[in-house]
C-alpha cells in the first residue's frame, strides 16, 4: 500500500517517515490544498500534484452532487436559499493552480514515458474541470433565467 499522501511515493507503509509526512501534509490537503499542490510543483512531484489536482476537483464535484443540486445530468430545482450566490453550496476551485499544473504537465521532457503519463493524468484533469465548468454554466443559466 502506498503512501495516501504522495501515491507515487516510496515510502514504507506504517513507517516513521510515512507517519510524519502524513502529519505535516494533511492540513495542507484538507485546508489549503493550492498550496499543496504549489509545494508539489515546486520539488517537481508533478504527478502528484495532478493526481492531488484530480483528488480536489472530483472532491468538488461530488460535494455538489451530493448536495442534491444536481441529478441525472440536470439541475434541480433550487431553493430561494441557493439562488443567492453567496450562499450556493460550491465549493472554490484554484483555477489559477490547475491551469499551472496542466501547463507543466504538457512541458516537453526527455522521459517519453513519463510525459505520456503526465499528458494522460493531464488530461483526465482537464476532463474533470470541464466538466466542473459545465455544471457551473448550467447552475449560472438557470439563476439568470429566474430573474
Amino acid at each position: 500500500m502506498a503512501c495516501p499522501i504522495l501515491p507515487g511515493s516510496s515510502l514504507q507503509p506504517g513507517s516513521l517517515q510515512e507517519f510524519e509526512l502524513i502529519y505535516l501534509l494533511e492540513p495542507l490537503q484538507t485546508h489549503q490544498p493550492e498550496h499543496l499542490i504549489r509545494m508539489l510543483l515546486k520539488h517537481d512531484l508533478v504527478e502528484e500534484a495532478i493526481e492531488h489536482s484530480r483528488a480536489l476537483v472530483q472532491e468538488v464535484r461530488n460535494f455538489t452532487v451530493n448536495s442534491g443540486l444536481f441529478l441525472n445530468g440536470f439541475l434541480k430545482s433550487m431553493d430561494s436559499k441557493h439562488r443567492d450566490p453567496s450562499k450556493a453550496p460550491w465549493s472554490w476551485l484554484p483555477y489559477t493552480v490547475l491551469d499551472q499544473v496542466l501547463a507543466i504537465a504538457n512541458e516537453a521532457i526527455e522521459d517519453k514515458a513519463i510525459m505520456q503519463k503526465r499528458k494522460a493524468l493531464a488530461s483526465q484533469l482537464k476532463n474533470l474541470i470541464e466538466a466542473r465548468l459545465v455544471l457551473m454554466r448550467k447552475w449560472n443559466q438557470e439563476q439568470t433565467r429566474r430573474r
